[in-house]
């Protein structure tokens, strides 16, 4: 799959930037691609990839835009265990290639069986604490069910408006 993925990611890639020009892959050919009408964000629209595993976080630091890792497991404490050598990988993969760590941006996905942040009010800013030195400074969260909207109300007039700087 992440062979998929790579080659995948550099189609993507190359007929974003209007590369058109004839490829030929393991998993995708083509002759004379045409894109239109193109992007109109220069060079291209990012691209953000998602995972875990080390040849994601290397694929990430050659092409991506936005690495986005995910807490997997419920210990949150654990997970950062995992994510500070991970971070250190993707920082030594990046100095590897010669590119700017800043150039990338770190996204953080917590998956609601692992982390559910609408139950207390001070579990975004902790989660935010722990991992904004590791370099994430995006933060993704599904909602909470429909019978806990106020919670999520509550938790975005309360807590989200101290978290923009």
């Amino acid at each position: 799959r992440v062979d998929r993925l790579e080659e995948g990611t550099e189609v993507i890639d190359r007929l974003l930037r209007q590369d058109t020009s004839d490829f030929n892959g393991r998993f995708t050919q083509y002759e004379g691609a045409a894109m239109a009408p193109g992007c109109v964000q220069k060079p291209r629209l990012p691209i953000a990839l998602a995972g875990n595993g080390p040849r994601i976080t290397k694929l990430a630091a050659q092409t991506a835009d936005t690495w986005n890792a995910y807490i997997d497991v419920t210990d949150v404490d654990e997970f950062h265990g995992q994510m500070v050598e991970r971070t250190a990988m993707l920082d030594d993969y990046l100095a590897e290639i010669g590119r700017d760590p800043e150039s990338l941006t770190r996204s953080l996905l917590a998956f609601d069986e692992a982390f559910d942040p609408w139950s207390d009010p001070g579990a975004i800013p902790g989660l935010v604490d722990k991992f904004a030195p590791l370099g994430f400074t995006d933060f993704i969260f599904y909602p909470p069910a429909q019978r806990d909207w106020k919670k999520f109300l509550k938790v975005g007039v309360d807590v989200l408006g101290t978290l923009r700087g």
